[in-house]
């Protein structure tokens, strides 16, 4: 099960090469209820469900369900909320997380500004439930607090722009791929 952590702050030409990343890595994984489940979060000051885990059975609706994301402007962001969220709106039963049954729950958060509020404690919460956290960053995102969030300093990736994503996904899939189990022929 994966989630992906947007900050919806970011501007359309940025969540859309972030939609496009989010697309190509459904695109190279086995999707379905007994295979990889995707969901998806925005969050700027308040965090918004946008795909449950257990919404879309097929690449396609999840594809056309990640086409209606839209950007929402905001000067700042509240990533420990958006954490705490993801642990109590996503890593459910209900909204189709199999934490319980110890599939393996990965969140991918992708901010280009540092958090308002403090993430120690909801990354925390996180790591107590086994929760895999990888952070990336880009602009004025603070590395520092990315590595408090990220479940190892190696899971954090601070880019330049979050375009160079299409450049080169493989620097953050082929850590999503290992860490969720999943073997992926190309």
């Amino acid at each position: 099960d994966i989630i992906f952590l947007v900050d919806s702050s970011m501007g359309t030409i940025i969540i859309n090469a972030v939609r496009e990343f989010i697309k190509r890595f459904i695109d190279t994984m086995p999707i379905g209820p007994d295979q990889v489940q995707v969901g998806v979060a925005m969050f700027s000051t308040t965090p918004k469900m946008e795909i449950n885990l257990n919404s879309f059975n097929s690449k396609e609706s999840l594809t056309s369900a990640l086409a209606r994301i839209k950007p929402k402007p905001s000067a700042d962001v509240n990533i420990g909320a958006a954490l705490d969220f993801v642990r109590t709106n996503m890593l459910t039963a209900e909204s189709g997380s199999r934490i319980q049954d110890q599939v393996p729950q990965l969140v991918l958060l992708l901010t280009s500004k540092k958090s308002k509020d403090s993430v120690q404690q909801p990354a925390d919460a996180l790591r107590r439930k086994s929760v895999l956290t990888l952070a990336a960053g880009s602009k004025a995102a603070d590395e520092a607090e990315l590595k408090e969030i990220a479940f190892d300093d190696s899971l954090v990736f601070m880019l330049k722009d979050f375009r160079a994503l299409l450049r080169n996904p493989k620097e953050i899939i082929s850590p999503l791929t290992t860490l969720s189990g999943v073997v992926v022929t190309e």
